[in-house]
C-alpha cells in the first residue's frame, strides 16, 4: 500500500503536468526544467515535504509501476 494515494482529479493532474512538461522538452532541450519541476511537484505530494529529486525517486517510481500502461496493457496487447 503507498502512503498518501493521490486522489484520481490528482492523478489526472499530474498526469497532465508530466504530459506537458514532456512535450516542452520535446519541443526544446531547455523544456527539462518543466519536467524537473513536474516530478519535484509530484515527489512533494507523494512525501509531504520539500526533498531532494534523488529521495523522490523511490515514490515516484511505485506510482509508475502502478500505472496500468506499464502493467496490465502490455500483458493484454500481448495476448
Amino acid at each position: 500500500m503507498i502512503p498518501n494515494p493521490l486522489e484520481p482529479p490528482e492523478r489526472l493532474f499530474y498526469r497532465d503536468r508530466l504530459r506537458n512538461a514532456r512535450y516542452a522538452a520535446l519541443a526544446d532541450a531547455e523544456g527539462f526544467q518543466e519536467v524537473r519541476f513536474a516530478v519535484e511537484s509530484l515527489g512533494m505530494r507523494l512525501l509531504d515535504r520539500e526533498s531532494t529529486l534523488n529521495n523522490y525517486q523511490p515514490r515516484v517510481k511505485e506510482i509508475a509501476l502502478a500505472a496500468p500502461s506499464l502493467s496490465a496493457l502490455p500483458e493484454k496487447l500481448l495476448e
